[in-house]
């Protein structure tokens, strides 16, 4: 791409994959994966920034919910969601984060 201005190019590739399973009784399990390896830049000027104008990164990613079937449209969920980011140094972090709430579906 030919960006100009504040922006930046970005090339990269993911794989993820998802599985949704019936545990009977109004119960589901999901669960899901996936990694993704991207390059950034360049951010400013290659001339001035040297190295720091282009960032490689790699994610890594998963969840696993348990849902409860209530109706045909809702279902109550209890979600963990994991991120791990590997990036150069201040652009690497972990995130886990665990959530509650409701799905509608129409």
């Amino acid at each position: 791409e030919d960006a100009r201005g504040e922006a930046f190019d970005v090339t990269g590739v993911s794989l993820s994959g998802r599985i949704l399973a019936d545990l009977s009784g109004g119960l589901l399990l999901r669960t899901g994966a996936g990694v993704a390896l991207g390059r950034f830049g360049p951010v400013g000027d290659a001339r001035v920034l040297g190295p720091a104008a282009i960032r490689t990164e790699g994610r890594f990613y998963g969840d696993i919910s348990f849902l409860v079937q209530f109706t045909s449209w809702l279902r109550l969920s209890l979600e963990n969601f994991f991120l791990q980011n590997s990036g150069r140094s201040g652009h690497a972090y972990t995130d886990n984060v665990v959530s509650v709430g409701a799905e509608v579906t129409y």
